[in-house]
């Protein structure tokens, strides 16, 4: 779990914008560390509530297609099919895949396989963020989706 969230982590740090005011590595370092210690000691009634608290609405939905994109193209997902799904450039599909062909994402992956990740329920939220609150389009919008993440 400690994984999971520092990779989270890792993946809004590099998002967002930061300061010019740069931290030394030492400081970033204790900041990360302090960061991904307060995430682990959280039980899981606090753990959304220091996403919303902490993480902008734009940050949110930058994390969340983010891991929309990882889930896709570890199920083979065309970028082009993830691009157009996610409403995302197809510049940011493919830096994914390429740090997703490193290893950057095996922790993501691993964790995504385990039988407490709700599928269904992350597809539903996502869904729900890229309407931002706007009618769907069809009841089986999804339905690809959940067909393929079941294979």
């Amino acid at each position: 779990m400690r994984r999971l969230i520092a990779s989270f982590m890792i993946l809004w740090l590099v998002m967002v914008r930061v300061s010019s005011n740069e931290l030394t590595d030492k400081t970033k370092k204790q900041l990360f560390n302090q960061l991904a210690n307060l995430f682990t000691q959280a039980d899981k009634k606090v753990m959304p509530l220091l996403f919303s608290n902490l993480l902008t609405e734009t940050e949110e939905i930058m994390i969340m297609k983010r891991l929309a994109i990882i889930v896709m193209l570890s199920k083979k997902q065309s970028p082009y099919t993830i691009s157009k799904a996610l409403n995302v450039s197809s510049s940011t599909v493919r830096e994914t895949a390429k740090k997703r062909g490193k290893g950057d994402y095996q922790d993501i992956e691993r964790s995504l396989k385990k039988k407490d990740f709700d599928n269904k329920k992350f597809w539903e939220t996502v869904d729900q963020i890229l309407r931002m609150g706007m009618p769907r389009y069809g009841s089986g919008r999804w339905k690809s989706v959940y067909k393929m993440l079941d294979e």
